[in-house]
Order: C-alpha cells, then sequence, then structure tokens
C-alpha cells in the first residue's frame, strides 16, 4: 500500500464498499422477483388486457403505474444505502428533507426521459416488428446524444448550483493547460458538491458548445493547485483521445447486440412484438431479460473504459510531468471518497469502469 493511502481508512473503505455491495444485489434480486411474479401471477395480463382498451400513450401511462409499487418496495433500499449509509461513514454533509427532495426529482425526470423512450419502444414493436431492434437503437443513440449536448445546461442545474472559477492563479494555469493540448471548450466551472456529499470529483461534460469541466468545490478546497491541474489534464486526455466519441460507439454496437438478443429470447413468446396487449403484457419478462443479458455487455464496455482511462493518466502525467501530484490526488481520492484502493481483480473486472486507485498510482511510478 503506498504510504500517502490512510490504511485505516481502507479498513473503512472496503466495509463500505462490502455494505453498498450487498444492498445493491438485493435491489437486483428484488426488481427481478417483482418483475417475473408480476407477470408469472397473471397480473400482467389482466393490467395489459384492461389499459389496451386506451390509446397507446395513455395505456402505457396506466400500465406503468401498476409497476410504481416496485419503487416503494425498494425505498428502504435506497434510504439505507444512499443516506444512512453515507451518514454513518461520514461522507453525507445532506438533511433528509434535501435527500428525498433529490429523489423525488430524479424519480420525476427519469419518467420525463424514460417515457417518450417507450413510447418509442411499443410503437416499433407494433409498426416495425420484424427491425424493431434496429430503429430502437438508432432511436435510442440520437436520444443519448442530446442528453450528453444538454446534460450540463438543463440536467445538471436540477441538482447542482454552477459558477465560474474565479482563482486568477488556477485559470491562468488551466489556459496554459488548455493552449498546450491546443483544446477549447466552453468553460471551467465549480459545483456545490459540497451541499450533498464530503466526496471529490470533476467531470468533463457536454458536446460542442456546451462541453465544459465541471469541479467539485470540495475538490478545490481538499486539492493542491498542481493536483487540481491534473484532474484537467486528465479530462483534457479524454477530449484529446475522442474517448467520448468512441465510448458512445462502443455502446450503441453493443446496444445493437443486445436488442437483437434480447428479441431473440423475446419472439419465443407469442404475441410479441405486434400484438400491443400481448407486448404491454410482456414488458416485465421483456426489462427481465434485457437486464440479465446486459450484465455481460456491460462487463465488456467497462474494460474497455478502463483502457481510455488509463490512456487519459497517461495524458495527464505527460502534459503536466508532474507524477507526484499525480500520485497525490490518487491517493487523496482514496481516502476522501473511501475508495478500495487495491481490491481483488475479480472485482475489477466485475465492476469497475475504471482502473483502481492502485493500479493507477503504479502507472505514474
Amino acid at each position: 500500500m503506498h504510504h500517502l493511502i490512510d490504511s485505516h481508512l481502507q479498513q473503512k473503505a472496503i466495509l463500505y464498499e462490502k455494505k453498498k455491495d450487498v444492498l445493491n444485489i438485493l435491489r437486483l434480486l428484488i426488481s427481478g422477483t417483482y418483475l417475473f411474479a408480476f407477470y408469472i401471477s397473471g397480473l400482467s395480463h389482466s393490467v395489459s388486457g384492461m389499459a389496451a382498451t386506451y390509446t397507446m400513450p395513455l395505456a402505457i401511462i396506466l400500465y406503468i403505474l401498476f409497476l410504481t409499487p416496485l419503487t416503494i418496495i425498494l425505498f428502504p433500499i435506497s434510504f439505507w444505502r444512499d443516506y444512512v449509509i453515507e451518514k454513518r461513514f461520514g461522507l453525507s454533509s445532506q438533511s433528509f428533507k434535501s435527500w428525498f427532495f433529490d429523489q423525488v426529482k430524479s424519480f420525476i425526470l427519469g419518467f420525463i426521459l424514460g417515457y417518450p423512450l417507450i413510447l418509442l419502444l411499443f410503437f416499433l414493436f407494433t409498426h416495425t416488428p420484424r427491425c424493431w431492434w434496429i430503429f430502437g437503437v438508432l432511436g435510442m443513440f440520437l436520444f443519448q446524444l442530446v442528453i450528453t449536448i444538454l446534460f450540463p445546461v438543463l440536467i445538471f442545474p436540477i441538482f447542482f448550483k454552477q459558477k465560474p472559477i474565479q482563482d486568477e492563479e488556477l485559470i491562468q494555469r488551466i489556459n496554459m493547460l488548455m493552449d498546450s493540448a491546443h483544446m477549447r471548450i466552453e468553460g471551467i466551472y465549480f459545483f456545490n458538491l459540497s451541499s450533498k456529499t464530503k466526496k471529490e470529483n470533476a467531470v468533463l461534460a457536454g458536446l460542442w458548445k456546451t462541453r465544459r469541466v465541471l469541479l467539485a468545490d470540495t475538490l478545490l478546497k481538499n486539492r493542491n493547485i498542481e493536483e487540481i491541474i491534473v484532474v484537467l489534464a486528465h479530462e483534457i486526455g479524454h477530449h484529446l483521445k475522442r474517448h467520448i466519441c468512441k465510448l458512445s460507439l462502443l455502446g450503441t454496437a453493443a446496444s445493437f447486440i443486445l436488442f437483437f438478443a434480447v428479441n431473440k429470447v423475446m419472439i419465443l413468446f407469442p404475441g410479441f412484438p405486434e400484438n400491443f396487449q400481448e407486448t404491454l403484457s410482456l414488458f416485465p419478462l421483456f426489462i427481465l431479460i434485457s437486464g440479465i443479458l446486459s450484465f455481460p455487455i456491460k462487463m465488456i464496455i467497462n474494460a474497455y473504459a478502463r483502457l481510455k482511462e488509463r490512456e487519459a493518466d497517461f495524458v495527464a502525467i505527460e502534459l503536466t510531468k508532474n507524477k507526484d501530484a499525480f500520485i497525490g490526488l490518487m491517493a487523496g481520492l482514496a481516502n476522501s471518497n473511501l475508495l478500495v484502493a487495491y481490491p481483488k481483480k475479480l472485482k475489477i473486472i466485475l465492476s469497475y469502469s475504471h482502473p483502481s486507485i492502485g493500479q493507477r498510482i503504479e502507472l505514474a511510478r
């Protein structure tokens, strides 16, 4: 273990990760059981028969209402995972009222964004039954593109306030870094992550005229200027290597494979996808099968993402010529965010989209 990583905090991080993992697995098992039971009990058939008497848009809304009890059933797990555990491990700075309000906003936003996609799917099921999965992936790609563009200016502000950075020395260093990489972005902002958590974070968000770097106020408070420059150099690495585009293309290809596989399974059930009522009745199975088949695909995408993160780390070290700052940043993030620095290899393969902190420090060394 690197000497900058707090061994006591690592023991705490291991326990923190285990508790999160148990609750995530429990959440998946309950969701899968509920969806399967909803279908196999005949309740799905009854509800779809009643809903199908209305026009498609209203029928889908009515059917979804009968799936909302799952959200209520999962609420205690979400509360324990995202609020209680965060409080117990000293990471959360939110009141229950603030946390609950965020959950409500997330639920509403999820419906606003998700319902048009579900409506599109059912339209394709009934109007292009032989190739719904092709048009479905294309529709999702366009939807994802729009969301990526609008995320920093419309969606992110729903949860966080963001303002341009005012530190003149930091701005000067950032501009020098941007010039050295021949890169132009819309701006560099900080956001009030401290209103919700003590963790540190940074992200390169948006595309074209909305592309901006977002730095958490906790990061600016706890990291020195050299470490902050390393963060930005890493994000520049993603831009120079066109990682967003590459990951988007890989995700689209993976979606084609997933939807093709799901279609092959679903057509074994009579009525799918031409018959609207039967397809509506089969929707819980559609979600369940999609989730099961997406797991190995997600592992492949995560493996590719880890390679791209490694490339961005290389760029960060090359641009800054400061491997010590990079190592200090990684160790600092492990301590402040309770990240397991040296997880088991199988855990990395199964769920990590980034190399472990230990791997990233070894790369720098």
